[in-house]
This record gives C-alpha cells, structure tokens and sequence, in this order.
C-alpha cells in the first residue's frame, strides 16, 4: 500500500505513514460528511490523483505501482501521482474516512519533538525537512532544526549554551518565521545563554587566564552579532585588568584603543557611561599629580577642553605644559622688519587676546609669569616677563626627548630669533628645529607654552 498523502510506499496495515506522518486510519463519522467517495472493487483501492505530465485529474490504484494517464497517455508512478495532486480534505475509502489533506503537521512536530527529546537529532532533521516540503515558513520546524544543530533534547538547553547561536542560519529563520510567543521565547534563551557567557569569560579574566578568555571572546565574536561587553573584555585583556574597575587605575587613558571604540559603539548606554567614567576618573588623576609626558586639558577652546603636553614638572609642583597641536597660524610679527621677542605682536597676542579667550579668572591665577631670560648666543635683546610664551631653540632640546616627541604634524613658531634679525626660528613638522628659521611677516603655526600651579 501507498500513503494517499505523499505516496510513500508502506507495508500492508500501517496506521500512519513514517514518512510524512499522515494518519492512516480512520476518524469520525461526522467528519466523514464532507469526504470525497472514492469507489473500492474488492482488492483495489482508488485514490485521487494528478498526471505529473499534464496536470489532468485521475485515480490511481494505490496496489499497483504504475499508473495511466487517460488524457495524454502518460504512465508514471503512483506515488508520483499522488504527490503531484497534493489533496486537500477526506477520502471515504470502503467503510473508512481517511486524511489525505497534504502533511499531517502537528503529528508531524509531535514526532519530531519525540524524536529530538530522544537524542535523535538526524532522524529529526529528516522529519523537519518533510514538513518544510509542505510549509517552508513553520517557525517551529526551525526551532526544532536549531535544537538538533546545536544537539539541544530540550528548549531550555538552548539557554545553557557556550556559544552564541545568534547568526545560526536555522535560528534567524526560526525569528523570520514564527509568531510572537516563539520569537519572544528565542530572545530570552540567547540573552541568558550570552549573559551565561559573559559571566564565564569575566570568571577567566579574574583568575587571570586572559589568553583562554581572549580565544573565547573571539569564538563568540564569530558567531554572534557584535555584543560591546565582548570588546571590552577584550580591552581589559590588551591593559591586564582582570576587574572592570581596573580600568580606572590604568596611568594612560584608553579612549583611543581599537577594542574601546568598539564598545563604545556596540555597547548600551550603560557600558558606555561606565568606560567613560573610568578615563575620566584616570584624567582626573593626571591632572592632581601629572608626570612629565601625560596629557591635561586646561582652559577652553570653543566651549571643548583644551589639551595640553605635560613637558616638566618641578619640585616645586609647577608643571610647563605646551599645547597638545598649534591653536592657530599667525604671523610671528606684523609688519615684519627686524624684530625680538620682547616687541613682537605674537608675545601681544598670547598674553592678552588669547590669554582672555581661552582661560577663566581662576585658570589664569594658577598661571606663573615667567621671566623669558636673553640667549646670548642668539642676540635676544632683552628679557620679558610672559605668561604664555613660546619655547625657545634652548628649550626644545631640553625638554623634548627627541624630533619625534617636538612633531606635531605642523610647522611652528619658536621665539628665538632666526639666522637674521627679521627672521624667528621655528620647529619643522617632523620635529626637527630650524635655526635659520622663517621671515617674521609670514603665517605660521603657534603652540603656546605656559607654567601652572599644580591643585
């Protein structure tokens, strides 16, 4: 005998059909009313069928194997002719009432469930693909698809999970495809099994284990969308902080690190608000005891802080800070002409246009007027008394290390003059200084240099 559903071929007396689950044995009476008759002769049984050929309606003998198409003279296989029409409703087939109404699915699932909760994950996978056949959109399928993947008898097992299943191919369609109550059900065991994760890793990471914790970070990078709390512990690994709060202990901030942009930008708010608290926490802690080579901000440049390079501190808590890049581009003195520091309009401008510009009355009160004294090698007039001022040629070689650490990708001013009275010297944007410098009527870049009291 042949299943009337998908024309599986099935040994005498089966009640369902193993392939496609359809129940073969009878129903009710009352819903036998509505079936379509199909005349019996003894040993033959008849079924509705289709011509895979030309479409046309036939019967078929469902105890023979081949079948003939009166229409177009086709012969062709009966379970092919049965699975062509694909029939919708009940059969009366002698005193029976037999469903024929394409894939049996909620038996079909039942077994399937069965045979998952049994460990049977291929058997599973090959009953769900015979639903699919029928309905390539059931959720549930692929719910069932996604357990047995993942070699899961349970749905709860799903929370359980060391890896992310997030850009599993069945679980995205079970999230395409099934109604609201799965899809909710789904959200919440890939939220614990993430959070089951995190907690995991963080247990690695306070043991100090940081290069499994890094192999697991990057496991589930692969196989889960992006997650901010992964980039993290990516970060603390990259800085050796085994606790989130080491973070705040770090000398340098970290804002700049590959792994802190990305969880600033894949993380939620409050991960976000906790990296920034912690390099402000850091900041905070540069600017109460800054070493020589730190970054500070102090006073403003358009309403944002204004950073400044850390190049000494003294013993007696002053530090010289000069600007982290030039603040603007300037002539050194206007009109030109022979000219010295002491008289030039760029002295002018800083300690009194920019000094006013940039720094409140407390800013300014923390500032040390410093007595500019003559290089008498370089014919500097006289002294002055600055409190903002540019270094001179002595004082970049002093207190840079190197061309590297005096480049700020800019040419700028130095106020030494150059190798003419009408000429000042100035610092190339590779670093390396220019004794014969540049004429004075010309624009350059100015990086303002300045003592302050420590707080």
């Amino acid at each position: 005998m042949f299943c009337m559903n998908c024309g599986q071929q099935l040994p005498d007396g089966a009640k369902f059909c193993m392939q496609c689950g359809t129940s073969l044995g009878s129903v009710s009476p009352e819903t036998a009313k509505n079936s379509e008759a199909i005349n019996l002769d003894g040993s033959h049984s008849f079924v509705p069928a289709m011509c895979p050929n030309c479409n046309s309606h036939m019967k078929v003998d469902t105890s023979t194997k081949i079948a003939y198409c009166e229409a177009c003279g086709t012969e062709c296989l009966v379970q092919d002719a049965i699975k062509a029409l694909n029939v919708k409703g009940n059969v009366q087939v002698r005193n029976a009432t037999i469903n024929i109404n394409g894939t049996n699915t909620e038996s079909l699932l039942r077994r399937i469930e069965i045979l998952i909760n049994d460990g049977k994950f291929e058997d599973a996978k090959g009953k769900c693909d015979v639903v699919l056949d029928s309905d390539p959109t059931n959720g549930s399928v692929y719910l069932f698809m996604l357990m047995a993947d993942l070699g899961c008898r349970h749905k709860t097992d799903l929370a359980t999970q060391q890896d992310s299943f997030e850009k599993n191919s069945y679980y995205v369609r079970a999230m395409k495809y099934g109604d609201e109550k799965l899809k909710a059900e789904l959200s919440g065991y890939l939220h614990t099994s993430l959070e089951n994760i995190c907690t995991s890793i963080e247990r690695m990471l306070k043991a100090g284990n940081f290069y499994e914790a890094k192999r697991k970070c990057y496991s589930v990078l692969e196989s889960s969308l992006l997650d901010g709390r992964l980039h993290l512990y990516l970060l603390m690994i990259d800085l050796g902080c085994r606790e989130r709060t080491d973070l705040a202990n770090q000398e340098e901030v970290f804002d700049n690190n590959p792994n802190c942009i990305l969880a600033m930008k894949y993380g939620n708010d409050e991960l976000r608000n906790e990296l920034e608290n912690y390099n402000k926490a850091i900041l905070e802690a540069k600017q109460r005891n800054p070493h020589k080579g730190d970054r500070i901000y102090f006073g403003t440049n358009n309403e944002d802080p204004m950073w400044w390079k850390v190049l000494c501190v003294n013993d007696e808590r002053a530090a010289l800070l000069i600007s982290e890049d030039i603040v603007c581009e300037m002539p050194y003195h206007e009109p030109g002409g022979s000219v010295t520091w002491s008289n030039c309009t760029l002295r002018h401008w800083l300690n009194n246009e920019f000094i006013n510009e940039h720094f409140s009355s407390s800013e300014v009160a923390r500032i040390i007027a410093q007595n500019n004294k003559s290089e008498k090698k370089l014919k500097i007039a006289q002294p002055s008394s600055d409190k903002v001022f540019l270094l001179s040629i002595n004082e970049t070689y002093v207190y840079f290390d190197n061309d590297e650490s005096a480049a700020c990708g800019s040419w700028w001013w130095l106020r030494s003059p150059g190798s003419r009275s009408d000429r000042a010297a100035d610092v190339r944007a590779d670093g390396v200084v220019s004794t014969v410098g540049l004429s004075v009527d010309i624009d350059h870049g100015v990086r303002p240099a300045l003592w302050i009291r420590i707080e």
